[in-house]
């Protein structure tokens, strides 16, 4: 019987070895896996910035030198220096608020303010790029609601519908981009940006809150990204769909009202 017993408790214990190596490995075979998935994010992130930067750099250098040869100011070269140096420093606060965002250290100034003045200045905004726009088609409407105060950090709630007002133009040629603020019971208010452009890629939207998942060819697929990262920090909400009648895509944002 004590052989037995010596014998059954040698096997038992062997299995559990057998056991414990086995999630031990999976374990360790999960970690690798994430590695180099970490790893590869990290080199494609390298290879986006390098060419997304590259590009208005060296325009600003040559429209620069040209200016300097000229023998008067030149309106043309000026405007696209500017240009490019704001799409520049678009970039770099990109890459800042998500080196914030992975490190944890995104903090949030937040103060009372009336959304529908944050959604129309946003409009102010953005709606610089349609007049850069040559033979443009699209045009945007605003329904505001009543007075509706929430407390958010401001900056950051205007770069989430800027973000998304300005992707909504980059998919669309023509027709409308609807806007629409509204109370959502008595504790939220919802905004949805409804756009009659390209639809959403069905390969992206699995992965559209995602960093780097773009179709664009310009950008570095950050502003979704950040956008839910901000709305997240607000417990609020941030939803995408195409929409039913196969004419562009709805973005829509809940907010709670009290922060």
């Amino acid at each position: 019987d004590e052989s037995y017993n010596f014998i059954f408790d040698t096997v038992w214990r062997q299995a559990d070895l057998y056991e414990s190596l086995n999630e031990a490995n999976k374990n360790l075979l999960y970690s690798y896996q994430k590695l180099e998935e970490h790893d590869a994010m990290e080199k494609e992130f390298v290879n986006l910035a390098a060419h997304e930067l590259r590009t208005p750099s060296q325009s600003i250098i040559g429209y620069s030198e040209m200016l300097r040869n000229s023998p008067e100011r030149n309106k043309r070269y000026e405007e696209a220096i500017l240009r490019n140096a704001e799409r520049l420093h678009s970039l770099v606060s990109n890459m800042l608020n998500v080196a914030r965002i992975e490190s944890q250290t995104m903090k949030l100034n937040k103060s009372t303010f009336d959304l529908n003045t944050i959604i129309k200045n946003v409009i102010i905004e953005v709606s610089q790029q349609i007049k850069s726009r040559a033979d443009d088609k699209v045009r945007i409407e605003f329904r505001p609601a009543d007075k509706i105060d929430i407390i958010a950090d401001e900056e950051k709630i205007f770069q989430v519908f800027a973000n998304l007002l300005s992707n909504a133009l980059k998919f669309t040629d023509k027709g409308v981009i609807n806007i629409s603020v509204r109370r959502l019971k008595k504790d939220k208010a919802i905004v949805t940006i409804r756009d009659s452009g390209s639809g959403i890629d069905a390969d992206i939207i699995p992965h559209l809150f995602s960093k780097f998942k773009t179709k664009s060819e310009k950008g570095l697929g950050l502003g979704l990204y950040i956008s839910k990262s901000i709305v997240d920090a607000h417990h609020g909400k941030i939803e995408a769909y195409n929409n039913a009648d196969s004419i562009g895509a709805t973005f829509a944002v809940t907010l709670p009202l009290k922060g």
